[in-house]
C-alpha cells in the first residue's frame, strides 16, 4: 500500500530541492513530524500531519528512470 505525506522545504533548503527533485526522484527525508488544525474556506475544521525538511538527500542520480529504482525493493 502507497502511503504519501505532505513534505515542507523552507528557504535555501527549497531553493536546492527545486534544482535536484523532479516527480519521481528517491529521496532520503529527515524532519520533524508536524501536526496542525486549520478552518479550511468552507468553514470546516481540518487537521494535517506534514514532515517539515531539515536535511534532505537525492538517493538516485538524476539521469536513472523511475522503473529502475523499484528492482531492488522489498
Amino acid at each position: 500500500k502507497t502511503e504519501w505525506h505532505e513534505i515542507v522545504f523552507w528557504e535555501a533548503l527549497a531553493r536546492r530541492a527545486s534544482r535536484q527533485l523532479e516527480k519521481g526522484s528517491l529521496v532520503f527525508i529527515e524532519g520533524k513530524l508536524i501536526h496542525r488544525d486549520y478552518t479550511d474556506a468552507k468553514g470546516q475544521e481540518r487537521r494535517i500531519s506534514e514532515v517539515r525538511t531539515n536535511y534532505f538527500r537525492r538517493l538516485d542520480r538524476p539521469d536513472e528512470k523511475l522503473e529502475d529504482n523499484t528492482a531492488g525493493e522489498i
